[in-house]
C-alpha cells in the first residue's frame, strides 16, 4: 500500500513533516493524562494520518474536505491539549492546490475559528498564539508555492 502517489513532486518531505506529531502526543504525557484523554489523543492521530496521506491523492475539488476534517480534529482537541494547533497548522499545509483566493478565504476562515475558539474557552497563551502565528505562516508560504507550482506548470506546457 502506497500512502502517496508515485510520482509525486514532494518525495520525502511529507513524511519528514509527521515529526511534530510527536508534540501533540507529548503533551498528555506532560499532564499524566487519563486513559481517556490519551484514547482520544491516539484516535485522533490515527484519524488525522488517514485525512492527512488522502490529501495526495484527491482532486483539488476534494482537498477543502481534508482540510476541514483536519482542522476539526484541531478544534475538539485543543480544550485538552494546547499542541492540537498542530492540526490547524497542517490543515493549512494543503492549501497549496487550491486557487489564491479560495486558499486565502480558507485560511482567514482556519484563523477565525482559533480566535473564536480561544475567546469562546479561555484558551491557553500555549494554544492561540503559535497556532494564530504558524497557521498564518505556514498558510502563506503554502498558497505561495501552490501558485509558483501552477505558474510553473504553465511555462512548461
Amino acid at each position: 500500500m502506497r500512502l502517496l502517489p508515485k510520482g509525486t513532486n514532494e518525495g520525502w518531505t511529507p513524511y519528514l513533516w509527521l515529526i511534530y506529531l510527536g508534540a501533540v502526543l507529548l503533551s498528555p504525557t506532560l499532564h499524566r493524562a487519563a486513559a481517556r484523554e490519551w484514547a482520544v489523543t491516539v484516535g485522533s492521530v490515527l484519524l488525522f494520518l488517514i485525512l492527512y496521506f488522502r490529501v495526495y491523492w484527491v482532486e483539488e475539488s476534494r482537498v477543502l474536505w481534508y482540510i476541514a476534517g483536519i482542522a476539526t480534529l484541531g478544534a475538539l482537541l485543543a480544550p485538552t491539549n494546547p499542541v492540537a494547533a498542530t492540526y490547524f497548522i497542517f490543515a493549512v499545509s494543503c492549501l497549496g492546490p487550491l486557487s489564491v483566493r479560495l486558499g486565502v478565504r480558507c485560511m482567514l476562515v482556519l484563523l477565525a475559528i482559533i480566535a473564536l475558539e480561544s475567546w469562546a474557552l479561555s484558551l491557553s497563551l500555549q494554544f492561540w498564539i503559535p497556532a494564530l502565528v504558524f497557521t498564518a505562516m505556514i498558510g502563506a508560504i503554502n498558497i505561495h508555492y501552490g501558485q509558483v507550482g501552477r505558474a510553473n506548470a504553465r511555462l512548461r506546457m
